[in-house]
């Protein structure tokens, strides 16, 4: 068997969807589930600019694209 490039956080057996999910939300401080996953529509962002430093990051991805840069996007 060939060795892997990564390690797993968890090596854990799961029963259904939301206990895997649940563990995943868990591992990132997320004790709310749901409402973390349900959130009131008053406090859910809407407009992208409300994020801090959006304005700086769409000029660097503006700026980067016009040098034919390449731009990985990664996220998990």
């Amino acid at each position: 068997m060939e060795k892997l490039l990564w390690e797993t956080k968890f090596n854990t057996k799961f029963d259904d969807e939301f206990d895997f999910l649940e563990t995943i939300l868990k591992s990132y401080g997320i004790e709310d589930i749901k409402t973390f996953l349900n959130p009131q529509r008053s406090k859910v962002i809407n407009n992208p600019f409300l994020f801090k430093n959006m304005r700086e990051a769409v000029q660097l991805l503006h700026d980067n694209l016009e040098k034919n840069i390449v731009i990985k996007v990664d996220c998990d």
